[in-house]
């Protein structure tokens, strides 16, 4: 079984970039469906929401459908 990858929020917004160095380097660490934690769900809201200005409906549904793509865990 290959190991987990556990991505960070600053990978999370780098992939939803639009052409940057950062979002292609970033992209491809999501095709094996990686790991993120129930905090890095919530920073990338915020961020998403409050900082990148995506608080549309529109903007709110590419975030979600993004998420549905991870395996979220909770750290005690």
């Amino acid at each position: 079984m290959p190991d987990k990858v556990f991505i960070d929020t600053n990978i999370v917004i780098y992939s939803l970039g639009e052409s940057s160095t950062k979002a292609h380097l970033a992209t491809p660490l999501f095709l094996d469906r990686p790991c993120i934690s129930t905090q890095v769900l919530s920073e990338t809201a915020n961020m998403t929401t409050k900082r990148l200005g995506l608080a549309t409906s529109e903007g709110l549904k590419e975030t979600i459908a993004y998420f549905k793509k991870l395996l979220v865990v909770q750290f005690d």
